[in-house]
């Protein structure tokens, strides 16, 4: 549920700023020098560089891909312009000019696919490349190919950094929300993955339950058996939590003792509740539906019926402790 800026997604983002960026700069060239045809093709680009980005929002990577993929066929397209540069000046020319502008989707295949990406390019370059023609001597296309090899190496240089980089942020990022003792996410997650909580809740009409959870005595573990002790006392709680509540559910661990849950498509609290008694005795809880609470709300209706639970539990202890059979004490 934790939505946030990966440095995947900022390259990603800054690729869309570099097409746009391009355009800006050749429209004027186009508008003052370029003939009908090359607004034309302009303008078809425009539209696709458009429609990829409306893909991109709904599947990340996969309108930059289409994006790339359809830049061949439109440099293919440039290339046999009888009016552009290439073919006025004829012979090598025309394929070193197709292979110059096919570097930037090759670089970028390389780039985000690695060796996948590079082959994809280099084929579809070659299928460009027969589209074009095969004019010029075997030199002159020898020396034309260096911007593509150029451009897989630094391809291949940027995918492998990025992949560093992006182990590296996640790590980095799993480690900001995760309580390092038990394993579970902390409070900076549960800010973050409420709100997503509670949209999906509305868009989806699914119950949300969020649960709020005590682990009772443990103040008394740690003071007559010690620290360790009592962390061992909250592991044992986590792991028959973890173990009653479905493997989609996100469990927080709140505080020292107190501990919540986010479970999407549940609205059994109670059930829920007497599951994890039944392994872990020691606990009190509340719980809510998500309708349109905000955090604080749904903590502090939570927390109201924890103590609820804590007051019933001590009842139902006194009660036990009244009707016990009294043990007899006397002088021989």
């Amino acid at each position: 549920m934790v939505q946030v800026k990966t440095p995947e997604t900022r390259v990603l983002n800054l690729y869309w700023w570099i097409v746009w960026g391009a355009l800006l700069l050749l429209l004027p060239l186009r508008i003052t020098n370029g003939s009908s045809t090359d607004l034309l093709r302009d303008t078809l680009y425009v539209g696709l560089t458009l429609g990829c980005q409306r893909v991109e929002r709904r599947w990340p990577r996969a309108g930059i891909l289409l994006h790339l993929v359809l830049l061949f066929p439109l440099l293919t397209l440039h290339a046999l312009d009888p009016h552009s540069f290439g073919q006025r000046m004829g012979g090598n020319f025309v394929w070193m000019i197709f292979a110059t502008t096919s570097a930037w989707p090759v670089f970028g295949l390389t780039a985000l696919w690695g060796w996948r990406g590079a082959l994809g390019g280099l084929l579809l370059s070659i299928i460009g490349r027969a589209f074009v023609g095969v004019g010029g001597s075997l030199w002159g296309v020898a020396v034309s190919a260096y911007p593509l090899i150029l451009s897989i190496l630094l391809g291949l240089l940027f995918y492998w950094l990025m992949s560093e980089i992006q182990t590296l942020y996640k790590k980095l990022h799993e480690t900001s929300l995760v309580d390092p003792m038990t394993g579970l996410f902390n409070r900076r997650a549960l800010n973050v993955d409420f709100g997503n909580a509670v949209s999906l809740a509305v868009r989806e009409r699914q119950p949300v339950l969020f649960s709020s959870w005590d682990v009772n005595g443990l103040k008394a573990v740690n003071d007559l058996q010690g620290h360790a002790a009592g962390d061992a006392f909250l592991l044992s709680f986590v792991v028959a939590l973890r173990q009653s509540t479905a493997s989609s559910d996100r469990l927080y661990r709140v505080g020292g003792d107190e501990f919540v849950g986010l479970h999407v498509g549940s609205d059994a609290g109670y059930e829920l509740y007497e599951k994890v008694k039944a392994v872990f005795p020691a606990v009190a809880a509340g719980w809510v539906l998500l309708e349109g609470h905000g955090l604080e709300d749904a903590m502090a209706e939570a927390d109201q019926r924890l103590y609820a639970c804590k007051a019933a539990d001590r009842t139902s202890e006194e009660r036990r402790v009244d009707h016990a059979p009294q043990p007899r004490f006397g002088w021989k």
